[in-house]
């Protein structure tokens, strides 16, 4: 879809969510130069290598540094060799957890610091990162100190005065479909303090208001609590269904059957109803941290979501307990962990439960073989003491128990008669439920699934 705002574009981050606006702002005909520190990763963008892994960008961004519309650089003053008039600076860094759990925004304010660079007439500050409230604030207040350095005055908030206006503009991006969920949003949400800034999101969102999607108008910490609160909001349902399928695994009965129930009740709905390790990535795990942080600093007690993440962090520690349990030891055995990456369709293994898993595993004495379709380098520098393994099979030879971690399709459609001929005994986790436990049982494997009765091998 191109709908041709014909805007000029700077994305400060060239990571999971900076390219993939970048390259969609793109696809809209407007013309977009991504900016990121990394040196090495920008080279590689311009040799056109994409450095993460997410179905349907690297043909996006092919096409558009093809069409011209799309460059990339490490230093955000150069983005005027190809931005003559630059309308919106969109900020997309990474904002990790401190001790205390408070996000680190030392980056969204030195890349707004940054970008005065290529500031035009009426620049917009577009803080995309996921941010505590009060950032805008605080960017707005950064641009200024930059500007007075230039000899440049800051205008009254929420007006341009010939400078810049600061807005937030948050992501709901899942990794793995974050091409899809950016072209067809649920809603786009724009957190203006005054009618300037907002006018200017709306044009580079026209191609969306076209196609009837949602947007939610509201103040920039408005916006900024809204994407706290929705990721507080599904976190809990991860984790409440994976305590229920906890319930299953004791009463023998079936999570499936009873989420199924659960979530045919549409003030309930379908949608995070599938237990699984625990979550993981670089947003629940945070964002419920910072929320929970900027809940403190005002005396604002948040017990339910503290409780999700106590239980959460319990869920991925006793990972390799129930393996253990289910081998009836881990000292001397091998076990073969199947996915890496925190879900399928990216290589991301920021706060993976698959951490937690191998590094109990290995503490128990266990050899651990493991592959993954796409998070193998990141493992690498993050995990050591692991065999790392080319495909399935080559991870199974000679397993005493496989873990399935990550839900890769790839993983459900194995030849399950060969991977058990590969390995030396029958135990099969799966913490995905991918499998079929009827046949894994007809097949000979001891099979575990998540809320259901573990199946003893079929001796019929």
């Amino acid at each position: 879809m191109t709908g041709a705002p014909g805007m000029n574009i700077v994305v400060v981050g060239a990571g999971y969510v900076g390219l993939v606006c970048g390259a969609c702002f793109a696809q809209w005909g407007n013309r977009v130069t991504c900016v990121d520190i990394d040196a090495d990763r920008i080279r590689r963008l311009n040799a056109g290598d994409v450095p993460i892994h997410e179905p349907g960008l690297e043909p996006l961004i092919a096409a558009n540094v093809r069409a011209g519309r799309l460059f990339f650089t490490d230093r955000c003053d150069d983005a005027r060799a190809t931005q003559a008039v630059v309308q919106a600076v969109v900020i997309a860094v990474d904002t990790p957890p401190g001790a205390d759990g408070r996000p680190d925004r030392s980056a969204v304010l030195a890349a707004a610091s940054g970008a005065v660079a290529v500031f035009g007439e009426r620049t917009v500050v577009a803080v995309k990162s996921t941010v505590p409230v009060g950032t805008c604030g605080a960017v707005r207040e950064a641009v200024a100190q930059a500007l007075a350095k230039q000899g440049g005055a800051a205008p009254p908030a929420g007006t341009f005065a010939g400078t810049f206006d600061v807005v937030s503009n948050p992501e709901f991006l899942r990794e793995g479909r974050a091409v899809d969920d950016f072209m067809h949003p649920h809603r786009v949400v724009i957190g203006a303090d005054g009618d300037a800034g907002r006018d200017v999101m709306c044009e580079l969102y026209r191609p969306l208001a076209a196609q009837g999607v949602a947007f939610v108008h509201t103040s920039s910490a408005g916006a900024e609590l809204i994407k706290y609160g929705a990721n507080a909001f599904l976190a809990a349902r991860v984790g409440l269904v994976n305590e229920i399928a906890d319930l299953c695994e004791a009463l023998e009965l079936d999570i499936g059957e009873v989420a199924a129930g659960i979530g045919l009740d549409p003030r309930i709905g379908a949608e995070f109803l599938r237990p699984g390790p625990g979550f993981g990535g670089s947003c629940f795990p945070k964002d419920t941290l910072g929320l929970l942080a900027a809940a403190r600093g005002r005396d604002v007690a948040l017990p339910i979501l503290e409780s999700v993440v106590r239980s959460n962090e319990a869920r991925k520690q006793g990972l390799a307990e129930r393996v253990r349990r289910a081998l009836g030891g881990l000292s001397g055995k091998t076990v073969a962990v199947l996915g890496l990456a925190f879900k399928a369709g990216t290589d991301d293994v920021r706060c993976s439960p698959a951490l937690d898993l191998v590094a109990g595993l290995l503490q128990g004495g266990a050899v651990v073989k493991a592959f993954d379709p796409a998070a193998m380098g990141h493992l690498r520098r993050l995990l050591h003491g692991v065999e790392y393994c080319t495909g399935a099979l080559e991870a199974a030879a000679g397993a005493d128990a496989l873990v399935v971690h990550t839900d890769w399709r790839e993983f459900a459609a194995l030849d399950w008669r060969r991977v058990k001929s590969a390995m030396r005994g029958a135990v099969v986790y799966d913490f995905r439920n991918l499998c079929e436990a009827a046949r894994m049982r007809e097949l000979g494997f001891h099979y575990f699934p998540v809320g259901g009765a573990p199946l003893a091998p079929d001796k019929g």
